[in-house]
């Protein structure tokens, strides 16, 4: 499909702040980034939201 009307989207990639520890995978966040940039959003919060059928493998 061809956009007529298309524009040049502007903006910006973050990295996830986060560190994998390469010797057991442990997750962590990066020291000083407890929070997304300018929200209250936890980086390694636990979500409830999901059912546990969608976000396991069995």
């Amino acid at each position: 499909m061809i956009y007529v009307h298309a524009k040049v989207m502007i903006g910006h990639l973050l990295s996830y702040p986060i560190r994998v520890a390469a010797a057991n995978g442990e997750i962590t966040e990066l020291p000083g980034t407890e929070y997304f940039p300018d929200t209250k959003a936890r980086v390694l919060a636990q979500s409830e939201l999901l059912p546990s059928i969608l976000t396991t493998y069995e």
